[in-house]
């Protein structure tokens, strides 16, 4: 259910923003910006040039930003400083159409002794009233540049409010780092959804709130604090590895797959779900999917508590198997009563099935939601590791879940629980709070 830009099918698209004045101007010459940024054919004048220092060969680098020229604009300020001179590919003013989309192209130039040596691309802006097609309209465009990080906004307004924030960093190379979809439904608010990718570590997180359905089938007024926006749930995506990564064959000795999420006793990629926070050597677990229906899992911990009357009580996995997730966006509200009708676009909040898998010998015990059927598992230890106790499971089901979730649980003592880390937000008895893995 993670949001996509273009899940929604829109585009917004609006004029530069100026950078921070706090930042000193660059001193290059516009004619120097002009030739990087502006397109071939057409007229354009400065927006921004600021100082953004120096690259790893020691050439000065600078923010920059340039905007095309109508043509009933370039007749005026033809000739003017910060004005290149083009041809006739001049754009012409208009209402609507593409004649009004006139680009505002940013990027960071390289520079020695005011001679442009390369230039980096970052995004192009467009006009107010940019229209690229049905209901692309322009509107919301924000750009800022703090000295190390580049941030674009682009905001767009209809039945839901949505906006997209892409951010770069320009040392010691410009990099795109960071991309974040949000948004809420304006009909009905407790309808959210953000979605933030690292895109130097792979990682996914999304949170997002459904409303619950009223007796009527309408979304009910949640007044509930965790309603607040984004809303109560939150995961991070399961990475999935391809069929024929080497890992998939030799799980048991190979290198833990750098995708894996790293979930610590801090959190880390993942989430504190009960206890105080440790260090990040208290415990450590990592997770990957092989297909939809298995995963690998290997707990680090400095000791492996065992002996407990319960197996609760012992350190132990838990994995949790539930149906897909409801849509936000398309599906109003959700039904958690079973025995209340689902109404058109409505959810049901679903089932959920949890297993508890103990980390001393690899015992499958039967949780919450009457599982039938057990995950097949198989287990390995892994000697010589600095972590101390380091164990490896491979747990395959029955059936692909559409919804999935795993969490260690950290006893230390093994009387009793300590905490419990997990890749997603997870409640016990609340199906919608389980997590995804990547398609």
């Amino acid at each position: 259910m993670y949001l996509v830009e273009g899940s929604f099918a829109l585009l917004s698209l609006i004029a530069a923003a100026p950078a921070q004045p706090a930042l000193p101007n660059s001193s290059v010459a516009d004619a120097v910006v002009l030739k990087a940024l502006c397109p071939e054919d057409k007229s354009c004048r400065v927006l921004d040039k600021v100082e953004a220092g120096k690259d790893r060969h020691g050439r000065d680098l600078t923010f920059a930003g340039v905007k095309v020229l109508p043509k009933a604009e370039l007749s005026r300020k033809r000739g003017r400083p910060g004005v290149a001179k083009g041809g006739d590919g001049d754009v012409d003013e208009g209402e609507g159409g593409d004649a009004a989309c006139l680009p505002a192209p940013y990027g960071i130039l390289h520079t020695a002794a005011d001679r442009l040596v390369s230039v980096e691309p970052i995004v192009v802006m467009f006009e107010d009233g940019c229209h690229k097609g049905p209901r692309f309209e322009g509107g919301g465009e924000t750009i800022t540049f703090d000295g190390k990080i580049v941030t674009h906004i682009r905001d767009y307004d209809d039945t839901w409010d949505l906006r997209w924030t892409n951010t770069w960093e320009i040392q010691p190379r410009v990099r795109w780092i960071l991309k974040e979809s949000e948004g809420f439904s304006y009909d009905n608010p407790g309808n959210a959804i953000r979605t933030t990718t690292d895109r130097r570590t792979g990682r996914i997180k999304v949170a997002w709130g459904i409303s619950d359905c009223d007796e009527d089938g309408k979304p009910a007024d949640n007044a509930d604090p965790e309603f607040r926006y984004p809303g109560r749930y939150a995961y991070t995506l399961l990475p999935r590895l391809a069929s024929d990564d080497p890992f998939v064959k030799d799980w048991k000795t190979a290198a833990f797959p750098k995708q894996g999420l790293v979930v610590t006793s801090e959190g880390g990629d993942g989430y504190l779900v009960y206890g105080p926070p440790g260090a990040a050597r208290d415990a450590r677990m990592r997770v990957v999917a092989l297909t939809p229906g298995e995963i690998v899992i290997e707990v680090a911990d400095p000791k492996i508590a065992s002996g407990a009357k319960s197996w609760v009580a012992d350190d132990h996995l838990e994995v949790w198997g539930g149906d897909e997730l409801p849509q936000g966006e398309t599906q109003t509200c959700v039904v958690r009563d079973p025995s209340q009708k689902v109404p058109e676009r409505a959810a049901s909040v679903g089932t959920a099935q949890q297993w508890g898998i103990r980390t001393s010998d690899g015992s499958v015990f039967r949780g919450w939601g009457n599982p039938s059927v057990d995950p097949k598992v198989e287990r390995v230890v892994l000697k010589g590791m600095p972590w101390g106790e380091v164990v490896r499971f491979r747990v395959g089901f029955a059936k692909a879940f559409s919804s999935l979730t795993v969490a260690y649980s950290d006893s230390d003592n093994g009387k009793r629980q300590k905490r419990l880390i997990s890749t997603s937000r997870i409640r016990l008895k609340d199906p919608l709070s389980l997590g995804e893995i990547a398609e």
